[in-house]
């Protein structure tokens, strides 16, 4: 499933698989991500975000490609599971993609990773992208619609249970 992927084998390209060396590093940017781009109702779990991604750095569940040599400058973390949950088709599913806010200067770095989604869906199969975000949302969405075209249908979520509702 996982073997031949872009990353692994073209010299030319800048995105590398993640290997254990840079579990520190990943970590460090999932904090990154969790305090730009989330929600805050649940709070940042170290134990299970490193479980998770030593599963992936070891291609058990999904896969981490990587920009960096001496550090991680950004990352997509795919997971490989179950499409949904009325499907037994397995399909890669988009967990996080970031660049570190120290190489977020010019658009290399996301458009390179974004590169490396669309040639590890030739090699896996489709999967599920998308934006959830409190920062930049609306141009985040303008870079996934030049990459990936339209969506296929509209998703719209809320977070229920939280105070200041009307």
């Amino acid at each position: 499933m996982m073997h031949d992927l872009p990353g692994s084998l073209d010299p030319r390209n800048v995105v590398r698989l993640a290997t254990p060396d840079d579990a520190e590093q990943l970590w460090e940017l999932c904090q990154v991500m969790h305090q730009e781009h989330s929600f805050h109702a649940f709070p940042l779990s170290e134990e299970r975000v490193r479980t998770e991604l030593e599963a992936s750095i070891n291609r058990q569940d999904g896969l981490i490609g990587v920009i960096g040599s001496e550090a991680v400058e950004a990352a997509a973390w795919l997971w490989y599971g179950p499409a949904d949950w009325y499907t037994d088709v397995q399909a890669l599913s988009e967990r996080m993609v970031c660049v570190h806010p120290a190489y977020r200067r010019g658009t290399f770095h996301i458009r390179n990773i974004l590169a490396w989604i669309d040639a590890a869906t030739e090699h896996i199969g489709p999967m599920v992208v998308g934006v959830i975000s409190n920062k930049r949302t609306s141009a985040k969405v303008r870079l996934y619609r030049r990459r990936f075209g339209e969506p296929d249908g509209v998703a719209h979520f809320w977070l229920a249970g939280r105070s200041g509702r009307r």
